[in-house]
């Protein structure tokens, strides 16, 4: 099982080896997190942290979890599960930290990495075949990926002051 972003890139976390935080180490901002409703399948706007219920579905907290017990009568308690956190990098910030962290490791991703392929239409999602990679190199490697996937969308996206993505939690 994995976990997966989405946004203006898409991908996979490298399993044990990145955080849906790792971005932000190279300067990415968290600006919140999402949760969905058990039930209705709504999504909060970022700011429900799983006490408060669908206002859109529901007339009261009571009746949402009425619902969620009519559904399963095992149910846990919560309005919300599952979610993901938002996060954005600047293009200037891109440009100050994540190129340098790209240039700085680019001997290691030309060594430890085979074929790189990225397409533009499926939001940067790369492929990519690796040579050996030591468990030492894994993390700086899955680092560089996601960063190159942040500079090809910054490259053909000229007038973009930002790229954002959802990581699931």
């Amino acid at each position: 099982m994995g976990r997966y972003y989405s946004g203006n890139i898409r991908g996979k976390f490298w399993f044990g080896v990145q955080s849906t935080s790792c971005m932000e180490e190279h300067g990415a901002v968290l600006e919140g997190y999402d949760h969905d409703f058990v039930s209705c399948g709504c999504c909060t706007d970022g700011e429900d942290d799983g006490t408060d219920f669908c206002h859109d579905c529901f007339e009261s907290r009571e009746e949402h979890l009425k619902a969620i017990h009519e559904e399963d009568e095992e149910a846990t308690i919560t309005t919300c599960e599952g979610g993901c956190a938002n996060f954005i990098m600047d293009r200037d910030v891109f440009e100050d930290q994540g190129k340098p962290f790209i240039d700085e490791h680019a001997e290691l991703f030309m060594k430890g990495v085979k074929e790189f392929k990225m397409d533009a239409d499926d939001e940067y999602e790369y492929e990519c075949e690796f040579e050996t990679v030591f468990p030492e190199d894994r993390r700086t490697l899955a680092d560089v990926c996601m960063l190159k996937q942040i500079e090809k969308f910054f490259e053909d996206n000229p007038d973009e002051e930002s790229c954002s993505w959802n990581g699931e939690c």
